[in-house]
């Protein structure tokens, strides 16, 4: 069994429409060629000749039919050009510059101490992988991310985790890309990003996130020894990947906020 989604359907129907127009446009032209040169008098013209030029339609017709059927190929062509240009591209929501501010240290010990950031999300879409700027110091080095819902302002439920994976290096900030295993579609609405590691060996390990100072209140957090949410200004460098699916609020001049500043905006147009 073929199974045809509502997009394959509507290009069908696109394809049929173009070329029944197609070949209504040119029958037309003919008719009308035929009409002017029937019953437009010319000097000297016969009626034989007349009858010669409406007696041609058919064999007229029949010449066009042959080439009708390079039609569909081209309208196929077509149609895929427009679907291209109209395409969703991925973008990055987040904090996507590497902080030089600090650095914030995820300690992993009798407590777990991971970093937050939040965003803001103006339409739906899919969501691929959450980054980072990190490196780590001990035997914290395996990083992942999670994604938050909000609640009033503050980090609600757990929603999606991505895979996990070492960090790559011990000496300085590298960007860090976790994927997801199966990419969540979220909702126009605000989130919640963070990172978390964990240790590879027995006692304490160290991690570290970077950051810039000077972020809007209450747009990052930082859990205490206490497992409790510490909200500030930091930016966190955390930032995630998504594709527009064209759910919810679809703007024509797409916007992603962070801390009531644009950090990216791109003119975008696609279809559902």
């Amino acid at each position: 069994m073929i199974l045809i989604t509502e997009d394959q359907e509507d290009i069908m129907a696109a394809e049929v429409a173009v070329e029944k127009t197609l070949v209504i446009l040119i029958i037309l032209k003919l008719v009308f060629l035929a009409l002017v040169k029937l019953f437009i008098p010319f000097p000297r013209q016969r009626v034989a000749v007349r009858f010669q030029i409406l007696i041609s339609l058919p064999y007229q017709l029949i010449n066009f039919m042959k080439y009708l059927k390079y039609l569909i190929p081209i309208s196929l062509i077509l149609i895929a050009i427009g679907i291209w240009s109209f395409r969703a591209e991925a973008s990055d929501i987040g904090y996507t510059t590497q902080g030089t501010g600090g650095n914030y240290f995820i300690i992993i010990s009798a407590y777990d101490n991971p970093a937050g950031m939040k965003i803001v999300l103006t339409e739906e879409g899919v969501f691929t992988s959450i980054s980072a700027y990190a490196y780590y110091t001990t035997q914290a080095k395996v990083l992942h991310f999670h994604i938050y819902s909000d609640n009033a302002g503050q980090r609600g439920n757990l929603l999606y985790t991505t895979q996990e994976s070492d960090l790559t290096s011990n000496a300085s900030y590298v960007l860090e890309t976790r994927n997801f295993a199966s990419p969540p579609t979220l909702a126009a609405g605000t989130y919640w990003l963070q990172a978390d590691s964990s240790s590879e060996g027995p006692g304490t390990g160290v991690s570290a996130v970077a950051y810039d100072t000077g972020g809007g209140a209450n747009s990052s957090y930082y859990l205490s020894d206490l497992g409790q949410p510490q909200y500030g200004t930091n930016q966190y460098s955390i930032f995630a990947t998504y594709t527009p699916t064209g759910g919810g609020s679809t703007p024509t001049s797409k916007s992603l906020k962070l801390n009531n500043n644009v950090i990216f905006k791109n003119n975008v147009i696609f279809k559902n």
